[in-house]
């Protein structure tokens, strides 16, 4: 049966003519979904900030451990790894030497607070507490990628290029 939702993974690519693919969606039911596989055009950093790493793109919007800068104040981070939209991979210190990653303040915030409690058995001791984390709200304004440089206006240009 070709067409079926339920084709074996043999069938799946021979009968497409467009750079559409199939692939299994994952969930167990042994459906099968339409994948897009066009190449992709954007560029995209891994920034380190607060003990952690966060994969950023331009206009991102993330929350970060609290950093020391005020609402609307411009931040750079220099990246541990940078793919650019040609998918090369910019990881080595030389090539990272004029890479950075610019972004806005947004806001200063707190996060949700997270309840602990404590408990002990057949001693009755127990114990309360609550923590919110202070949290800094980044948009991502720009990728500098050692003279290749994407804003956000330019990147929404070139999505409206891509449609």
């Amino acid at each position: 049966m070709l067409g079926c939702a339920t084709e074996p993974p043999s069938w799946r690519s021979t009968r497409l003519l467009d750079p559409v693919a199939r692939s299994h969606r994952g969930d167990g039911r042994g459906r099968w979904a339409i994948k897009d596989e066009r190449k992709s055009t954007v560029v995209y950093a891994v920034i380190r900030t607060g003990g952690k790493q966060y994969r950023v793109k331009v206009g991102d919007v993330l929350d970060v451990e609290r950093l020391p800068a005020d609402d609307g104040a411009d931040l750079s981070f220099e990246p541990i790894l940078v793919v650019d939209d040609d998918g090369n991979v910019h990881s080595a210190a030389s090539e990272l030497a004029g890479a950075t990653v610019t972004a806005t303040v947004m806001e200063q915030h707190r996060g949700k607070k997270i309840r602990v409690f404590t408990y002990k058995n057949k001693t009755g001791q127990q114990r309360h507490q609550g923590h919110r984390q202070s949290l800094t709200r980044l948009v991502v304004a720009g990728i500098d990628v050692g003279g290749n440089k994407q804003s956000g206006a330019s990147s929404k240009a070139a999505e409206k290029d891509g449609e």
